[in-house]
């Protein structure tokens, strides 16, 4: 497999190659320039009876246009390349060994997300199950969205090893509560999120250190019960992490999903390098981001899925909750007494415009002083 670089402002994603250009039939998706996936040239003589220039296909069989493709000459690796045949996340990030090896062993993470299916690279790691939609407690809680929303954002907190496996989670060692607060990412609800949080904080055998929340929802006059909950689970030691924009709009304050933009939640933000509006600062309600790439994980049939749905401050946020995950067992077997958000800070650089690109990496959002 190649690293390709798309060349040109906008290129479209395509399920087929087309008979003859233009054709709109069989477009999935665009790509901005900068965007770099790995993949192989189709074989020319699939080709040359349609007359076109060349074709790539990428590791997800959508293919690319050619003349708007080169193959990148920085070989960093991204999402989609690892130094082995597994995506390992940790070790993309340039995480320290100390801190890898940890593999968040027993930090409990609650996912309020679509449910999770069930899933061999994700097997005994559920320890407490509730549906706020429904108002039930089970021992498992399937994923009912489109797109295996939840079950792509639990194994990128968590996805360990298994047979077929395509990559490994941030943190492999941690335990799930698995929350459904929604079944596809339109229309949450926000009295499903006040009833998550009050079952955590009341019902639940067992309690987080950290609640990943990978969506946005509208407060809706119930603002007084969010900040309880939230500063309740805080003030306990709690870290909730939320996704909080991606793109041009993560650089404006009014635009910051809630509840990413709350005082005492991290907000997550993904972008891509082309629409960093000048030098605009980052919003302040951005704590961390990542370029705006496409990522692996579980998928609802014990698979392994990845592309163009994969994309966002969602997955961003999951790679942050399990980054945390391992920054608190390492300190709690190191008997470090910093804080968790401190330590992760002295692991990455600050954003600057000027040193950001589209490849995996993470940045903070500090202001220096």
């Amino acid at each position: 497999m190649t690293q390709y670089i798309v060349n040109v402002p906008l290129l479209n994603v395509r399920k087929r190659i087309p008979p003859q250009m233009p054709d709109t039939d069989g477009v999935t998706g665009k790509v901005k320039k900068n965007f770099i996936f790995e993949g192989q040239e189709v074989p020319v003589e699939q080709v040359e009876h349609l007359g076109m220039d060349k074709w790539y296909q990428d590791t997800n069989k959508n293919f690319y246009w050619g003349g708007g493709v080169n193959e990148n000459p920085a070989s960093v690796p991204n999402a989609l390349t690892a130094p082995s045949d597994i995506i390992n996340y940790p070790q993309l990030l340039g995480l320290p060994g100390k801190i890898i090896n940890t593999a968040g062993n027993d930090i409990v993470v609650a996912i309020l997300d679509s449910g999770c299916a069930v899933h061999s690279a994700l097997k005994d790691k559920i320890v407490a199950a509730y549906d706020a939609m429904n108002n039930t407690a089970a021992p498992m809680i399937d994923d009912n969205s489109t797109i295996g929303h939840g079950t792509f954002v639990a194994g990128l907190i968590a996805a360990g090893e298994a047979t077929g496996a395509t990559m490994l989670g941030m943190a492999p060692g941690v335990k799930l509560i698995i929350i459904r607060v929604i079944e596809d990412l339109e229309g949450l609800d926000i009295l499903n999120v006040v009833k998550a949080l009050k079952w955590l904080r009341d019902e639940c055998p067992i309690k987080p250190h950290i609640i990943n929340m990978s969506f946005n929802c509208v407060p809706d006059g119930h603002e007084g019960d969010m900040d309880d909950l939230i500063n309740g689970f805080t003030k306990g030691g709690t870290v909730l992490i939320a996704a909080g924009q991606d793109d041009a709009a993560a650089f404006n304050d009014a635009q910051i999903f809630y509840p990413a933009r709350h005082d005492s939640v991290l907000g997550v933000a993904c972008v891509d390098a082309i629409t960093i509006p000048g030098s605009s600062p980052l919003s302040t309600k951005i704590q961390y981001l990542s370029p705006n790439i496409t990522f692996s994980s579980t998928g609802m049939f014990d698979d392994y899925v990845g592309g163009f749905d994969y994309k966002g401050c969602s997955f961003t946020a999951a790679l942050t909750s399990g980054l945390f995950a391992l920054v608190l067992r390492y300190l709690r077997e190191s008997g470090d007494h910093s804080s968790a958000s401190n330590l992760v800070n002295t692991l990455f650089r600050n954003f600057d415009s000027s040193n950001f690109s589209n490849t995996l990496n993470l940045y903070k959002n500090e202001t220096p002083i």
